[in-house]
């Protein structure tokens, strides 16, 4: 792990190599590109109302700059806005269309700034909930990152999933560490199983695997930008590093 790590960091200066002796080469009597004015933005704040949104309910907008001056500035109508697939946008109203965690991000004169948004089931009145006679589903946590699942789970105001078979655990878990299906015999292997920590041991297992290691490598290579495209001659010393 600790040389592939080490590529990578060869990689970038390579990137930052190249990219001096490109400029390098320019001719001394190249004409030099018009000077942009500053920008006066020193950062960007969201202002969202409800904080908290409702599934198919309205919330408002609202995009401030922070001059550098102190003041603020209303850019709401100026910003290059983004949201989640499940959150829908018309000026300055979002509406979510799915309860859970969703995201927001607003641009401007290179200041960016994303703020998470939650949405929430509405709420079922008493009558009906005691009619459904469901009772609540919990997922027991057994470690911060689940403390924090249900907390949020909660504050959305929906029910945790049950636990999945054995089976899909197993291909959930190869196909987000490592990309590829789980080898036949190992799954069955892991299906017959009787142990009852046989799921920790199996993440503890994949992670530690040269196959998670690629993976990982490989997406923080896209994250780098390391690659070997035309045209720029930047990219395939550091891919050919890597």
């Amino acid at each position: 792990m600790l040389k592939k790590y080490a590529m990578l960091c060869v990689a970038a200066a390579i990137f930052a190599t190249a990219n001096i002796e490109l400029n390098a080469q320019q001719p001394k009597d190249a004409p030099a590109e018009a000077a942009k004015p500053a920008s006066q933005i020193s950062g960007i704040e969201i202002e969202i109302n409800p904080a908290l949104l409702e599934v198919g309910k309205t919330a408002e907008i609202k995009i401030f700059a922070r001059l550098k001056d102190g003041s603020r500035r209303d850019i709401t109508a100026d910003a290059k806005i983004k949201q989640s697939p499940r959150l829908k946008r018309s000026g300055g109203k979002i509406t979510a269309t799915a309860p859970g965690f969703h995201t927001l991000s607003a641009s401007l004169e290179r200041s960016f700034s994303t703020v998470p948004i939650f949405a929430k089931n509405p709420d079922e009145p008493a009558a009906k909930q005691k009619a459904a006679k469901k009772p609540a589903r919990t997922q027991q946590s057994v470690s911060k990152i689940d403390e924090l699942i249900n907390e949020n789970l909660k504050l959305c105001n929906v029910q945790a999933s049950e636990v999945c078979p054995d089976h899909e655990f197993l291909r959930r878990l190869y196909l987000d560490a490592t990309g590829l299906l789980p080898d036949p015999k190992a799954a069955e292997k892991f299906i017959k199983s009787s142990d009852k920590n046989k799921r920790e041991k199996l993440v503890d297992e994949v992670l530690n695997s040269p196959q998670f290691l690629d993976m990982l490598t490989m997406r923080l290579a896209d994250i780098l930008r390391i690659k070997s495209e035309f045209p720029s001659n930047l990219w395939p010393n550091a891919a050919q590093a890597y």
